[in-house]
């Protein structure tokens, strides 16, 4: 079973064995920071360079335990919003800058692998990819904008046949690429950061988790052999946060995301995989994200609207999510999978600020699955507003305030969410988020069903749809559904139970990818095609497609991602 301890391709491959010692006394500190991946580490090392040499990095487990350590290592910039939208809040000028501030986050990440010698397998090229004509027309308007800021990369949309020159696939009608992203062994990167803030006289200490934090002019921190007692207080625990800080915790909700790595393949199939090299992301609101090694694996990931939910067999969900891109690859071998959770933000903008009242307690959270390079600029602004404020924080801080340009995967009751130094509302009741892994709550529960009845969805958050499903035997325990993104992107995750019973099911979304938790066998009724599925195994139906479902085994409970 797959599980936050096993191996990933990153700690499989790392190349520096650092270790830290945990805190055992009471020290004191200009600034303490909560938190020991991309975001902590390099507002420590934004500081540091600026010449605060008196930190202290709290981490709870090591070094890259969390999403640093989990990712795709992508470079990437943009905006992962409708241009559109961001226009009319920011204007053409703010549309620019944000453009401009995601640019220089790949610009840090090369600085940082020159000045200080990091061996992090950086590479060229990043592909984006679009489906439909929709994500034509948008990949156009970012070619438009990339270029008015960046005239040192190659920047190019391809169209059509043209697709083929950047990757192996027949899935893609355009893609954009852009040179001056690429990828980057996330873990040895990060790793080297760290190297280099303790080279400035930083203090780091792993498994140290922060159990208490007193505010105050001078801040204290206590972990459980010791304390900091400091001026400035940094929090930058992302998905890993918990309740030790409940507003913070309050602002955002985990999805999940996951990759898998392939047997090394020879050198003519990675070729065709990636003439480049490069890494890929798909610009849907929930996308798969791949790219090859120096040791010509596949990595191929996938985030989730499966809210706090963690798949029982990752390589069988992205197994299934890279066939769809890459069908022949079918008798690969997997040799890795790993996940973990992303703190996602109502508008998808990372959070940075102040707590409140506190203006020495900073934080910065919320990248929603797109980290890496966001957060080497961010962390950088996040830095220059703890020394004396820029124009720079301002803007990100107007960003997190958007939240009615949510495109990504929070429920509709969480664009209500305040995203500004005030508390946040509309997520603190997070019962009705853990439905997956406890799916019998009454929120969510429609009891003996009656046979011959229209099957229902109940949304989670309150409105009620037909699906389309009759119920032939059996009650349906519990029915849910969660739907978000542009009415031409929309995605849904949906769930259900029963103790045994057969219904028939016209799926109603373009493509579906579903995961079983008990066993079932399924007839296609346009070809009478018959298949049987155990627990842990995907697969993909489309749409229209009239199944009859058979339940066979007790607490079944179906999850599909449904993409436009």
């Amino acid at each position: 079973m797959i599980t936050f301890e096993s191996p990933t391709y990153y700690s499989a491959t790392k190349k520096y064995n650092l270790s830290f010692p945990t805190l055992e006394s009471d020290i004191e500190a200009d600034v303490v920071v909560i938190g020991g991946g991309f975001s902590g580490i390099n507002t420590a090392l934004e500081l540091a360079e600026q010449g605060v040499t008196n930190i202290v990095v709290l981490e709870a487990r090591y070094l890259g335990y969390g999403g640093t350590g989990r990712n795709g290592g992508q470079i990437m910039a943009g905006i992962g919003h409708d241009l559109e939208k961001v226009r009319s809040s920011v204007g053409d000028q703010g549309v620019r800058d944000i453009f401009e501030i995601s640019e220089l986050g790949a610009g840090i990440i090369k600085a940082r692998i020159a000045r200080y010698a990091i061996d992090a397998d950086f590479c060229h090229g990043y592909g984006y990819m679009g489906f439909n004509r929709r994500q034509e027309q948008t990949l156009r308007k970012w070619e438009k904008e990339f270029k008015a800021i960046n005239t040192r990369d190659e920047i190019r949309f391809l169209g059509g046949s043209e697709v083929r020159q950047i990757i192996g696939s027949n899935a893609y009608s355009s893609a954009l690429l852009h040179m001056g992203g690429g990828h980057v062994h996330s873990l040895n990167l990060l790793l080297g950061e760290a190297q280099a803030l303790v080279g400035h006289g930083a203090r780091i200490f792993e498994h140290s988790p922060a159990l208490e934090v007193t505010y105050g002019e001078r801040i204290k921190v206590r972990t459980g052999r010791g304390s900091v007692r400091a001026s400035k207080l940094l929090w930058a625990c992302d998905s890993f946060l918990n309740k030790l800080e409940p507003e913070l915790h309050a602002r955002t909700i985990n999805t999940y995301a996951f990759q898998m790595m392939t047997e090394p393949l020879p050198d003519e199939l990675i070729e065709r995989i990636s003439p480049i090299r490069g890494a890929y992301s798909d610009i849907r609101p929930v996308i798969d994200y791949y790219r090859v090694t120096r040791e010509n694996r596949l990595l191929f990931g996938a985030a989730t609207p499966l809210v706090e939910h963690f798949p029982l067999d990752l390589k069988a969900w992205n197994r299934a999510l890279m066939l769809k891109i890459f069908p022949y690859l079918k008798d690969v071998r997997i040799d890795l999978a790993w996940g973990g959770p992303m703190a996602t933000s109502a508008n998808l903008f990372p959070q940075i600020g102040t707590l409140g009242n506190r203006p020495n307690a900073f934080y910065v959270q919320g990248y929603s699955g797109f980290g890496v390079t966001p957060s080497h600029i961010i962390c950088k602004v996040l830095a220059e507003g703890m020394l004396e404020g820029s124009k720079r924080y301002d803007l990100i801080e107007l960003g997190q305030a958007c939240a009615h340009l949510r495109q990504g995967p929070l429920p509709p009751a969480a664009a209500h969410c305040r995203q500004d130094r005030a508390p946040a509302v509309g997520l603190l009741q997070r019962p009705s988020l853990n439905l997956l892994t406890q799916p019998w709550r009454t929120a969510m529960t429609l009891t003996a069903a009656k046979q011959g009845v229209q099957l229902s969805e109940l949304d989670a958050w309150g409105t009620v749809a037909d699906l389309g499903s009759e119920i032939l035997e059996g009650d349906v325990k519990a029915f849910g559904k969660m739907t978000y993104g542009a009415p031409d992107d929309a995605v849904s995750s949906a769930y259900f139970g029963t103790t045994r019973g057969k219904f028939r099911m016209v799926y109603p979304f373009d493509e579906q990818a579903v995961i079983v938790t008990g066993e079932i066998q399924l007839t296609d009724e346009s070809t009478g095609q018959v298949t049987r599925y155990k627990a842990g195994d995907a697969w993909f139906v489309t749409k229209g497609t009239p199944v009859l479902w058979e339940v066979l085994s007790e607490s079944f409970v179906k999850h599909y991602l449904a993409v436009a």
